[in-house]
């Protein structure tokens, strides 16, 4: 039986006081990381996953493409190269996060997840969700997080289904979410920009300030189908939500900047 798809999520965060003030929640954002690849940055993963198992006041999301899931049917010569088969992927994963499902908020699907599932039938991320016993998401989930201090604040995550290529481009797709959810800020992935941005929306409300984001990745660029396909480098890094008395904000963290891998090099002695 395929597992619930939630869209509206209420949260209930406890949070200590520092001060005069309850602490901040922080929900980091977990996309477009690609486990399986290439050119995945495996190292910076880990790390990025415990640190969230360490630190206190954390929760964290998953939205999509979390494995790379090549298969014949892929774009290019993705299905043989990737580092293992997708059933190896999807149990490394398991294991990797296993640690962490505690502090899920839900999973929801991205565009490599649904390849198995559009040629197969077989959906991965109903499958790490029931081995996690982590909630499942709809391709766009509404997350209200209510504060001790009685505010409450509301955000909107998806993978994306994006082709821009420009800045431009990208911020159009993801500022076009607030015509149709409402929410106090919105989360976007899929197109590996690691970008935070303001913007005012006019409604029939009034004017409201909205604060817009869009997840990193974990992959370096030289030899990945991006640099064959000449897309202009992604920022590899991710998102972290804060959530408090002063608001809601969007922090990136950059994870270095991986362009290229080392290369032994051929020729003549000197």
């Amino acid at each position: 039986m395929a597992l619930e798809r939630l869209f509206r999520v209420e949260h209930y965060p406890k949070l200590r006081k520092h001060g005069r003030k309850h602490r901040r929640l922080q929900i980091y954002q977990l996309s477009d990381v690609h486990l399986g690849a290439k050119t995945h940055l495996n190292d910076a993963f880990l790390d990025v996953v415990d640190k969230i198992r360490r630190t206190n006041h954390t929760r964290w999301i998953g939205h999509g493409d979390l494995i790379e899931n090549n298969t014949r049917t892929s774009v290019g010569e993705g299905v043989y190269e990737q580092e293992s088969p997708p059933n190896d992927q999807l149990l490394e994963l398991i294991d990797i996060l296993r640690p962490i499902r505690r502090k899920c908020v839900g999973l929801s699907r991205g565009n490599h997840e649904a390849r198995t599932s559009k040629s197969e039938g077989v959906d991965v991320v109903d499958m790490l969700c029931k081995h996690l016993e982590i909630p499942r998401l709809l391709s766009h989930s509404l997350h209200t997080f209510h504060l001790p201090t009685g505010q409450s604040y509301t955000l909107l995550v998806t993978h994306g289904r994006s082709g821009a290529s420009t800045i431009g481009g990208k911020i159009n797709a993801v500022e076009k979410l607030a015509a149709i959810y409402e929410a106090d800020g919105y989360m976007y992935g899929h197109v590996h920009g690691l970008l935070k941005w303001d913007n005012i929306i006019h409604g029939p409300d009034g004017d409201k300030l909205r604060r817009f984001a869009i997840n990193g990745s974990f992959m370096a660029y030289i030899d990945s189908y991006a640099q064959e396909s000449e897309y202009k480098p992604g920022i590899p890094g991710y998102m972290v939500c804060l959530i408090g008395e002063d608001g809601l904000e969007f922090v990136e963290n950059r994870i270095g900047w991986p362009m290229s891998r080392p290369v032994k090099m051929g020729g003549m002695k000197p």
